[in-house]
């Protein structure tokens, strides 16, 4: 969680522009043609980075606002998600940190 909550895929500037910055929660990540299909959907509103299992949503509208949301990624991509606020994961990793391995 800790490497999710640090992870930096958007620009300062956006980022402090944005009104809503998520982290959806796949499976398994997502193959070629499926990443493909998901930045064909960036528009000058959201931004998506794909890093691993995780991908990053920046938008410019509020999450219930913005034309993306998490039903039409899974419906397109045939996958399934979870979305959460950034702040909400930072939140978690704060609280529940990395313990050394025995």
């Amino acid at each position: 969680m800790e490497a999710v909550a640090s992870y930096e895929p958007f620009a300062r500037k956006d980022v402090d522009r944005a009104a809503a910055f998520l982290v959806g929660f796949l499976v398994e990540p997502l193959d070629g043609a499926s990443s493909r299909k998901l930045m064909a959907l960036r528009t000058d509103i959201d931004d998506f980075h794909l890093n691993g299992r995780e991908m990053y949503w920046l938008s410019g509208l509020k999450q219930g606002e913005s034309t993306f949301s998490n039903a039409k990624f899974e419906k397109l991509l045939g996958v399934r998600s979870t979305f959460r606020g950034l702040n909400t994961i930072r939140r978690m990793a704060a609280r529940y940190p990395s313990r050394p391995g025995p």
